[in-house]
């Protein structure tokens, strides 16, 4: 494909090629893709939706990108058009739609071998169960998508899908590139607000320490990429639980949730200073909310948690640092240039870079791809131990939809699945002790505690 023209690398993306130094092969490798399922009941029109990836390819050209890490800085080049991917699976035989067949048919594009570094990366699959039952899934290189990019794409599909079918405009605005935001961002000067929000990192980050997980192996000379999955259900009860206590206490259920991860981590760990990353959706401008494209950023959330605080107040702690952190959100990269500490704790062996997300399926992720088509976001189930990577030691998601479901994203050359369930154990146990009460102290949880 021949190149369009060239623009620089967003700060996420430059994050990016700082972690695939750490992990060579894992950013900007084939395996670090992003991927959402949808069940499409009612009549599906096979060539209108092969036309509308072929439209939605065309209109966002971030989907015909490539990393170039040659000498000096790394750019992004856009490739002109040349077609596009998607693909149509017989799924007639497996006896109509199950979660199982669904599932099956996941596993068996994540396990194939296809070149997920290439351009077009947006690869679209259709299964089709029968004339109006069928799995669309979407897999995208995260160097070009996110979670946010992934619901871009749906709304645009349904938009070109509609307007084929219909022979109209599918009447969607104008979109800025990838590209030109990138170019725009690191153009922009250094402001006092951007000068504020380094000193705050600086004061908050200084004097940071890892807090080691017992039960973690020591590190290899060399991270292999490859990531396990571990995946797991929030009984209802709980769940219902969480929404209650969070509106009593009045925070989200994200700062509740993330609570009582960081009391699960001080259990195992004996350590009261906590960081734990967070990602945020790093898209600061209105002209971003219909983009596609890499936009993640992090947001180190550092608590102190004593012995004599209850679980409100530990809940009352992690919501103020979050706030804080949140009122001085910067491109990570640029707090880890001005950040010593928060250098050395990164390259620090017996720290395990985990972020804690939680993911909220608006809606439990129904709308309409087209007047006879319902598309609804499937939520996975299965767990599987190979043919994944993050460029980090792992990556912890809630979320929230139907169900609230949990998935740990793990290197299992240091942590092992009993280690894992260890965790995921204690993150429940805490999440009960703090939804039953609130009033309760830390130190007072013993029974079933992990440490021990």
């Amino acid at each position: 494909m021949a190149v369009a023209h060239s623009a620089p690398l967003s700060f996420s993306q430059l994050l990016l090629t700082f972690f695939e130094s750490l992990h060579p092969g894992c950013a900007l490798g084939p395996l670090f893709t992003i991927s959402s399922t949808h069940r499409l009941q009612g009549r599906i029109d096979v060539e209108a939706l092969n036309g509308a990836v072929a439209d939605v390819t065309l209109r966002h050209e971030v989907i015909r990108t490539v990393i170039h890490r040659r000498e000096g800085m790394p750019s992004q080049c856009v490739l002109e058009p040349e077609g596009h991917r998607f693909s149509v699976t017989d799924l007639s035989g497996k006896g109509g739609y199950s979660e199982g067949a669904a599932e099956e048919f996941i596993r068996t594009i994540e396990l194939g071998e296809r070149p997920w570094t290439e351009p077009p990366l947006l690869w679209v699959f259709l299964g089709r169960f029968s004339p109006d039952d069928a799995v669309l899934v979407l897999f995208m290189h995260h160097s070009a998508s996110d979670a946010w990019s992934l619901e871009v794409v749906m709304q645009d599909l349904g938009a070109f899908y509609r307007a084929r079918l219909s022979g109209a405009d599918p009447m969607l605005p104008p979109v800025l590139q990838y590209g030109q935001y990138a170019a725009r961002q690191q153009a922009e000067p250094l402001t006092r607000a951007t000068k504020r929000a380094l000193d705050y990192w600086q004061r908050q980050l200084d004097g940071v320490r890892p807090a080691r997980i017992p039960f973690m192996r020591r590190r290899g000379p060399q991270d292999a990429g490859h990531r396990s999955v571990f995946r797991f259900e929030v009984p209802a009860a709980l769940a219902d639980a969480v929404t209650h206590v969070s509106e009593d206490l009045q925070v989200t259920p994200f700062v509740l949730l993330l609570s009582a991860y960081k009391v699960c981590l001080r259990k195992i760990t004996g350590v009261d200073d906590i960081v734990v990353p967070t990602l945020t959706f790093g898209r600061d401008v209105p002209e971003t909310e219909n983009m596609v494209g890499f936009f993640v950023n992090a947001l180190l959330l550092r608590t102190e948690l004593s012995e004599e605080m209850t679980h409100r107040q530990a809940v009352e702690q992690v919501q103020e640092t979050f706030l804080d952190a949140y009122s001085h959100d910067l491109p990570v990269l640029q707090v880890i240039d001005e950040s010593l500490d928060l250098g050395l704790l990164l390259a620090d062996e017996e720290f395990f870079l985990m972020p804690f997300q939680v993911v909220v399926i608006e809606g439990a992720g129904r709308y309409r791809l087209s007047d006879d088509c319902l598309a609804e976001r499937l939520q996975r189930s299965d767990s599987f131990v190979d043919g994944m990577a993050v460029p980090l030691d792992g990556l912890w998601t809630m979320e929230w939809g139907k169900s609230l479901t949990g998935s740990v994203i793990y290197d299992p050359s240091l942590l092992d699945e009993a280690g894992i369930d260890r965790l995921v154990s204690g993150f429940t146990d805490a999440l009960t002790q703090l939804s039953r009460d609130p009033g309760q102290a830390l130190d007072a949880w013993r029974t079933g505690s992990p440490a021990q």
